[in-house]
C-alpha cells in the first residue's frame, strides 16, 4: 500500500470534498447556453387551423368550398396549405357540378387557383368520375388541367391517358396523350349511325 503524502491528500475525504465543490463553483460559473432556433421567420405560417372552410369565388359568384383537415396560412406567399385532406365542391350558375378529394393542396389566394396531389378524385354530378394523381383548378377560367395520367369513367366507358383538361363538372374535356379505353355504344347510338 502506497502511504506516500500525495496519495494520502488526493484519496482524504476532504480532498474530495473541496474538489466536489470547486467542480460546483466553475459548472455554476459558466453561462448556460441554449440551443439556437434556427427556423427562419419566413418559413413559419402566420396562421394555423384544422376543420376549416374556405369560400373561393368570383364576381360575387361562389366557385368553390374548400374544407381543410388541416391548414397553414402564409401572408408572405399570399397561400394556403393544407396537408392532411381536403375536399373541395365545385359551383356554377346552377349550384354544385362535382365535389373533388385530394390528400393534400394549395391555394394560390391572390389569383384562386388551387394545386392538390395524392389519390386525387373527381366526381361529377351527372358526368363521371374522373382520378389522377396530381391536378389544378384555374378558378379565372374555370378549368381543371393535369398532365399527370388519368382515368375517366362514366356509365358506359372508362377512358385513360396522359394529361387532361375540362370544366369542374367534366361535361367538356379533353385527354390529351396516350388515349386508350372501352367504348361501349348502346343500341339507340348504332341505329343513328344508319
Amino acid at each position: 500500500m502506497n502511504n506516500s503524502p500525495t496519495h494520502q491528500l488526493t484519496n482524504s475525504p476532504t480532498h474530495q470534498l473541496r474538489l466536489l465543490c470547486l467542480l460546483t463553483i466553475l459548472l455554476a460559473c459558466q453561462e448556460i447556453k441554449t440551443p439556437a432556433y434556427n427556423a427562419n421567420p419566413e418559413d413559419l405560417p402566420d396562421q394555423e387551423a384544422w376543420n376549416t372552410t374556405i369560400y373561393l369565388s368570383q364576381d360575387g359568384r361562389q366557385r368553390a368550398m374548400v374544407k381543410a383537415a388541416h391548414r397553414l396560412h402564409y401572408a408572405a406567399t399570399e397561400s394556403t396549405v393544407i396537408d392532411q385532406g381536403i375536399y373541395v365542391e365545385f359551383y356554377d350558375e346552377d349550384g354544385l357540378t362535382s365535389t373533388l378529394e385530394a390528400e393534400r393542396g394549395i391555394i394560390d389566394e391572390h389569383a384562386h387557383n388551387l394545386w392538390v396531389k395524392g389519390n386525387v378524385v373527381i366526381k361529377s354530378l351527372e358526368h363521371g368520375t374522373l382520378e389522377t394523381d396530381s391536378l389544378r383548378w384555374l378558378e379565372e377560367k374555370n378549368l381543371i388541367e393535369t398532365e399527370a395520367d388519368v382515368k375517366l369513367s362514366t356509365e358506359r366507358d372508362i377512358i385513360t391517358g396522359q394529361g387532361f383538361e375540362a370544366d369542374p363538372g367534366l361535361k367538356n374535356w379533353t385527354i390529351h396523350r396516350n388515349v386508350r379505353g372501352r367504348f361501349i355504344r348502346d343500341e339507340n347510338d348504332k341505329e343513328d349511325e344508319k
